[in-house]
């Protein structure tokens, strides 16, 4: 995999999502310290949630909600939960 900043600087963010799928490569990692930490968790905002790794780690009796503006709607059909569209970015 290409490193993602680099391809940021030349495509651009949305560009660079357009362009292929995503694929977390920390993503074993991430989940085993989700599991670890959000023990006893009713609710969770999964910021960036990409393609929904960490969401993905957690019990479905976990309240979870995404927000990528990028990713939502891979979001949405891999983890079959609510995501926002919402944007972080400032021009």
């Amino acid at each position: 995999m290409r490193n993602i900043r680099k391809s940021y600087e030349e495509h651009g963010v949305s560009e660079f999502y357009q362009k292929g799928v995503y694929e977390n490569p920390h993503a074993m990692i991430v989940q085993s310290l989700v599991l670890a930490r959000c023990r006893g968790f009713n609710r969770v905002l999964d910021l960036a949630c990409g393609n929904g790794e960490v969401t993905a780690a957690l019990p479905q009796s976990i309240d979870v909600v995404g927000c990528d503006p990028f990713l939502s709607s891979s979001y949405v059909q891999k983890t079959g939960r609510n995501c926002h569209t919402l944007s972080f970015w400032f021009s």
